[in-house]
């Protein structure tokens, strides 16, 4: 059988529930207090989500070092090019500009993709889900703008040294075939 005992405000439900077991336990009585239970299953929720939240992050530090190896491909890769602009007179902070432009462009395209991708898989689990179960969806703009603000400068950080040594290469020396 199970019994749902309410307390009055104040009383020491922990002491209480200690001797309602000792005086049960030779018929093996168990007691719970709910409260417990319910604060023990929401750390556990916690740490889950902390760890959900810790994979995320890794994935965003990736997706920015994956557009800084891109980055640098595009430098090497585009050697005749920088240096054809180079030679009509592109000053090294035009190329510079130019990269950093491209770079900021595929960073915001992938931040926007990336936000969209998760809303709506986070709304599709709300409406299966959660919706029945009287909860609101709530979509944390203030957030996800200082997210996608953050990762779009890291993209540009890193994007910076090649852009750089992209900017620095002479014309001359950039349109020289590759060995």
């Amino acid at each position: 059988r199970t019994y749902l005992l309410r307390f009055a405000p104040g009383v020491d439900q922990k002491a209480v529930a200690n001797s309602i077991e000792k005086e049960l336990i030779a018929q093996g009585a168990q007691v719970f207090l709910v409260r417990e239970w319910v604060e023990r299953l929401e750390g556990f929720l916690q740490s889950f989500l902390r760890i959900a939240e810790g994979f995320l992050a890794f994935g965003l530090v990736v997706g920015v070092a994956g557009l800084a190896v891109v980055a640098t491909r595009a430098v090497f890769q585009r050697r005749r090019e920088i240096g054809t602009l180079r030679a009509l007179g592109f000053q090294r902070g035009m190329v510079l500009s130019y990269f950093l432009v491209e770079a900021s462009f595929i960073a915001a395209l992938g931040i926007r993709l990336g936000i969209a991708a998760g809303t709506l898989s986070g709304y599709g689990v709300y409406l299966k889900e959660l919706k029945d179960e009287g909860l609101d969806f709530v979509w944390p703009a203030l957030e996800l703008a200082l997210i996608a603000v953050l990762i779009w400068v890291a993209s540009l950080i890193f994007t910076f040294l090649p852009a750089r040594h992209a900017a620095s290469l002479e014309p001359v020396e950039a349109l020289r075939p590759v060995e």
